[in-house]
């Protein structure tokens, strides 16, 4: 249901914080399998907080019609993890907003006062 496609594989980390670490490593990396080919590793923590990625998720407006979604991940993941970000576009290209979702409440917040602060 979250856009993923292909074998799952589950690991199981000792604590919160190490599988935090490490969906924030691994998730949207392009990696190479088999025969050559590549393709856009999902990570995404399953239970607690992480799982409730679209739950941390915010609007923002008034983007310039130029801005590109590696600059506002950018600028975003200033207040941490970043699972998604997506530019609001009609036939005509962006519609001057997004959205973006975090995996963690606090991230979310601290996204919004570190680009409030800008």
């Amino acid at each position: 249901e979250d856009g993923c496609s292909g074998e799952p594989l589950f690991i199981t980390f000792a604590s919160v914080a190490e599988c935090a670490a490490a969906v924030a490593a691994l998730h949207g990396r392009d990696i190479a399998v088999a025969g050559g080919q590549r393709q856009l590793l999902w990570a995404r923590q399953l239970s607690g907080e992480g799982q409730h990625h679209k739950k941390w998720r915010l609007i923002i407006r008034n983007l310039s019609f130029k801005v590109t979604a590696d600059e506002l991940r950018k600028d975003l993941s200033r207040g941490g993890f970043v699972w998604e970000v997506t530019i609001a576009k009609n036939e005509r290209g962006p519609r001057g907003f997004a959205f973006a979702s975090f995996t963690c409440r606090a991230d979310a917040e601290r996204a919004i006062v570190k680009c409030n602060q800008k």
